[in-house]
């Protein structure tokens, strides 16, 4: 798993300006209050790409099982939680007999 995004870019060759150069890779990470962008080779970047989408799909897994705990914790203690009214007696003021 891996946090981040990861695009493509190409650039113009300077050569043939009409020319496209790349695919580029860059895997950019929100980390300590800053965008933190690492160069990615090509060869790798399939590889990162599927972990990046295999921590989302978790996330997205993570998310639906506290959904799914929260929705059977609130329906057992719905049904389960129904209190018996009581009346509660103030003490007599009586004195007791001895």
């Amino acid at each position: 798993m891996e946090h981040g995004s990861l695009r493509s870019e190409t650039r113009p060759s300077k050569r043939h300006p009409k020319c496209a150069c790349g695919p580029y890779f860059k895997h950019q990470v929100w980390e300590d209050g800053q965008n933190i962008t690492r160069r990615i080779p090509a060869e790798q970047a399939e590889s990162l790409a599927e972990a990046i989408e295999n921590r989302k799909r978790f996330e997205q897994l993570a998310e639906q099982f506290i959904q799914s705990t929260v929705a059977m914790t609130r329906a057992q203690s719905s049904s389960g939680s129904k209190k018996n009214a009581t009346t509660s007696s103030r003490p007599s003021k009586r004195k007791l007999s001895d």
